[in-house]
């Protein structure tokens, strides 16, 4: 049976475990500040699936992790990432749609999970220099 995801099940962003608003996090390289923290950017693998076939990607079900995996080794593909978790968050919460002003910026990957019908992007990050 299918798991019904709702509000933030279907994407969301945690440093240290916390959530974050989406729009605080960028995966464009910049200047960064201090100490590494653990960032996780979980979206929906049926909502990713369908952005990423959407925009003309060769991916598939079995193929999502691995393609995922590969290409969020680049911080362009990190930073597209996030802007489909900030549309999804706006979304879910009918809230108003805001710049990006990074308070952390995304830097490493070191793991990409599938579990639960999530796709779990699993990584570094730093707070942004001001």
């Amino acid at each position: 049976m299918t798991q019904v995801l709702t509000g933030s099940q279907r994407a969301r962003v945690l440093i240290d475990g916390e959530a974050v608003d989406p729009y605080d996090v960028t995966g464009v390289e910049q200047s960064v500040l201090g100490t590494p923290h653990e960032i996780e950017v979980h979206i929906a693998a049926s909502i990713l699936l369908h952005e990423l076939q959407e925009s003309d990607v060769d991916v598939s079900e079995t193929t999502l992790r691995d393609f995922v995996a590969t290409d969020s080794q680049n911080p362009r593909a990190r930073e597209a990432y996030l802007r489909i978790a900030r549309a999804i968050a706006w979304h879910s919460s009918r809230g108003q749609q805001r710049a990006v002003v990074p308070r952390w910026v995304w830097q490493v990957i070191e793991d990409v999970q599938s579990r639960d019908g999530i796709i779990r992007l699993v990584g570094r990050c730093t707070a942004a220099k001001e």
